[in-house]
C-alpha cells in the first residue's frame, strides 16, 4: 500500500503556477519548484511525473479558474 499524500495538491499547483508564471516552464528549475511548492523533487515526481507535468496542470488550473469564469461571464 502507497504513502498517503502529505500535501494539498491544488495548493501546490497554484503555487506552481505562480513560478511558472514569473518565470516560464524552461526558466523555472525543480530547485524553484522545490522552493515555492515546499515539495522534494521527488514528490514532484511521484505526484506530476515530471516537471512538465507540473506545468500542464498549471496551465490547467489557470485555464479552469482565470480563463473559463472570464468567458462565461461575457
Amino acid at each position: 500500500m502507497g504513502r498517503h499524500q502529505g500535501f494539498d495538491t491544488a495548493e501546490v499547483v497554484q503555487l506552481a503556477r505562480d513560478a511558472f508564471w514569473d518565470r516560464g516552464l524552461d526558466g523555472t528549475s525543480l530547485p524553484d519548484l522545490e522552493r515555492a511548492t515546499g515539495l522534494s523533487r521527488s514528490s514532484i515526481y511521484h505526484a506530476f511525473g515530471s516537471k512538465r507535468g507540473l506545468f500542464d496542470a498549471a496551465v490547467q488550473d489557470y485555464l479552469q479558474t482565470v480563463v473559463r469564469p472570464v468567458s462565461q461571464a461575457s
